[in-house]
Parts: structure tokens; C-alpha cells; sequence
């Protein structure tokens, strides 16, 4: 599995037998949500992990994380602008000539 293989990487790069906090990044649409965690809360009941943070879950699929780990950290959605900017803006000045 690519979560475990990625984290026993860190565990390898860093010379430590756990990480404080692993951060799982944007869930991969293509593999389940629940498999995904499962492995992750797996390294964590092997102590691989201490803590286990989530980012740029949606609201969603943050309460399924919840519900199948216990989840230390959570890095927000970030926003997507969905308005149309309102404001031109002002062309710079012409330098004047030397």
C-alpha cells in the first residue's frame, strides 16, 4: 500500500521508530476512503504513527475520517474563489525617459 510505504519511508529518512504526526494529504479519489484510513490507523495501533492530522478533506469525508480514526490535526479546505473579480486593475505607469 502506498500510505505505508510512504511512511515507513519517513520512518527510514528520519532515524525514528514513529512520527509524531502524520499528515494525510488530499484523499486519492481513486482508492477508497475507508482503505486509505484503515492502513493509516493500522500504522498507528503498530506505533509507526502517534498522531494522525488530515488536510483539504472535505466536510464529508472529514466525518467518515472521524468515524474510523481518531483524527489529532486537520488542515482546512482550502477556499476556491467562485466570483468573478469586480475590480480592473490599473495599469502601471510609463516610466519617463532617462
Amino acid at each position: 500500500d502506498h500510505l505505508r510505504r510512504q511512511c515507513e519511508a519517513s520512518l527510514r529518512n528520519l532515524g525514528v521508530e514513529a512520527l509524531d504526526l502524520y499528515q494525510h494529504h488530499t484523499p486519492d479519489p481513486e482508492v477508497p476512503l475507508a482503505e486509505s484510513l484503515g492502513e493509516l490507523a493500522r500504522l498507528v495501533e503498530e506505533g509507526k504513527i502517534l498522531r494522525l492530522g488530515v488536510s483539504n478533506y472535505p466536510v464529508d469525508q472529514l466525518d467518515r475520517a472521524r468515524s474510523m480514526a481518531e483524527v489529532a490535526s486537520l488542515h482546512a479546505l482550502d477556499g476556491i474563489c467562485l466570483a468573478t473579480p469586480t475590480v480592473t486593475p490599473t495599469p502601471a505607469p510609463t516610466p519617463a525617459p532617462v
